[in-house]
C-alpha cells in the first residue's frame, strides 16, 4: 500500500527546481483583466462629480504598478471624460468629444498604489456619452523577485520538507503493513479477521428499498414506462428490468425506460439489483397501459 503525495511533490518541484531561476531576476508581475465596464447615460455626473465604474485592490503585500484602459464611445454627438486614479490621485484621463462621435480610445499610466479606480462623467449636463471598456484593459500587479538569500533559504526549507515527507511516507507505509498483518493474523474460532471480513462482504445482498413509476405513476398511455429504483447501497450496484419481451440488461442507471413489449392492461416488470459480489435481489412492479 502506497500513499501518494502529489500536491506536495508539485510544491517541492516548484521550490527546488524552479526557484533558482528567480535569483537571476526573472520578473513575476502578473496581469489582472479589467471586466467589461458600462457607464450608461446617468444624469448629474459632470464638472466635479464623477461616477466610479470599477475599483481594484491588489493582494496584501502587492502593489498595482500599471493600468491600461481601452474604451469606446457608443453615442453620436455626445461625449464623456474617463480617468484612472491610483490611490485617489488622477494619473491618466481621456475625452470623447461631441465631434468625434462613435469611436475608441486608450489611456494608460504607471505608478505604485494600493487602489486603482476607473471613473467616468459626461461632458456637461446635456452631453452625456455612453462608454464601455474594451478587451485588453488590464491592471499590472507587481511580483516578487527573489534574492539569492531568499532562494537558498527556500531551497533548504524545501529539501528539509522533502526529507520529512519521505520519512512520513515510509512510516505510513510501515504502519499500513503492520495493520494489514495484524488483521490477517487476528483469529476468532480459527478464522482470520481478513477471512471473516471477506465472507461478510461475499454474503451481503443489496436491499431494494422502493420501486415505482416516474413521479409515482402507475399507468401509461404510450408505448414506454419509466421505472425508478431505490436501493441500499446505491453505489457499486447494477440494475436490470424485464417486462414481457423487454430486457434492459445490467445497467448502472437506476431510472430504466421500458421502451418495448408493453401490452394493453396490466404489465408486470421484474426488477433486479446486483452488487459487485454478484449477489442479486429482486422484486416486481405492476403497471397498466390504458
Amino acid at each position: 500500500m502506497k500513499f501518494k503525495l502529489s500536491i506536495l511533490q508539485i510544491f517541492l518541484y516548484v521550490l527546488v527546481v524552479l526557484t533558482p531561476a528567480y535569483a537571476a531576476g526573472v520578473p513575476l508581475d502578473y496581469i489582472v483583466d479589467i471586466p467589461t465596464l458600462a457607464s450608461g447615460q446617468p444624469s448629474g455626473y459632470y464638472g466635479d462629480n464623477w461616477k466610479s465604474l470599477w475599483s481594484y485592490t491588489p493582494p496584501y503585500g502587492r502593489k498595482a504598478v500599471g493600468v491600461t484602459l481601452n474604451y469606446k464611445n457608443w453615442t453620436n454627438h455626445e461625449g464623456f471624460r474617463v480617468r484612472i486614479l491610483m490611490d485617489g490621485i488622477e494619473k491618466a484621463s481621456g475625452l470623447a468629444s461631441t465631434s468625434e462621435g462613435i469611436g475608441t480610445g486608450t489611456i494608460s499610466c504607471t505608478g505604485s498604489c494600493d487602489l486603482v479606480e476607473i471613473q467616468w462623467q459626461g461632458l456637461s449636463a446635456t452631453s452625456v456619452g455612453s462608454m464601455s471598456s474594451l478587451t485588453g484593459s488590464t491592471v499590472t500587479v507587481e511580483g516578487y523577485v527573489a534574492s539569492d538569500v531568499d532562494v537558498i533559504a527556500a531551497k533548504i526549507a524545501a529539501e528539509t520538507a522533502a526529507a520529512n515527507a519521505t520519512n512520513a511516507n515510509s512510516a505510513a507505509n510501515n504502519a499500513a503493513l503492520y495493520a494489514i498483518n495484524a488483521a490477517n493474523n487476528t483469529t476468532y474460532n480459527g478464522q482470520s479477521v481478513a477471512y471473516m471480513t471477506s465472507m461478510i462482504s461475499y454474503n451481503m445482498y443489496p436491499s431494494i428499498e422502493k420501486v415505482q413509476g416516474k413521479n409515482g405513476s402507475t399507468c401509461t398511455t404510450g408505448s414506454s414506462y419509466i421505472v425508478v429504483i431505490a436501493s441500499n447501497p446505491s453505489s457499486g450496484v447494477s440494475y436490470r428490468v424485464t417486462c414481457n419481451s423487454y430486457d434492459s440488461g445490467w445497467v448502472s442507471n437506476n431510472n430504466i425506460v421500458i421502451s418495448s413489449g408493453i401490452v394493453s392492461g396490466a404489465n408486470t416488470a421484474t426488477i433486479k439489483v446486483r452488487n459487485n459480489m454478484g449477489n442479486e435481489s429482486s422484486t416486481a412492479l405492476t403497471f397498466f397501459k390504458i
